[in-house]
C-alpha cells in the first residue's frame, strides 16, 4: 500500500462492512459522508473512494489525501 494510511484504511474496509455516517479529514478540509465506498477502477492510476453525501453528491477522492476518518459513535 505504500504511502497509503494503513488505519484509514481498516476504518474504510469497516465502512463498507457496515456503512454509516463519517467524517474524513482531508489537508485543509473536512469532508461529512453518508456513505463511503472503494472505487475499483483498474485504471485508475491511485486508489480511490467515492464520498456520497446526506444530500446525495458524489465525489471521488484519491485515498493517500484522506488523514483520518472519524466514525461517530
Amino acid at each position: 500500500m505504500g504511502q497509503l494510511n494503513a488505519k484509514v484504511y481498516q476504518q474504510l474496509l469497516e465502512l463498507e462492512r457496515q456503512p454509516r455516517p463519517c467524517l474524513l479529514t482531508l489537508p485543509e478540509t473536512v469532508v461529512a459522508a453518508k456513505t463511503v465506498q472503494r472505487v475499483d477502477d483498474r485504471s485508475a492510476s491511485m486508489p480511490t473512494v467515492r464520498v456520497i453525501s446526506a444530500g446525495g453528491e458524489e465525489r471521488d477522492i484519491p485515498l493517500r489525501l484522506i488523514e483520518g476518518i472519524d466514525i461517530p459513535a
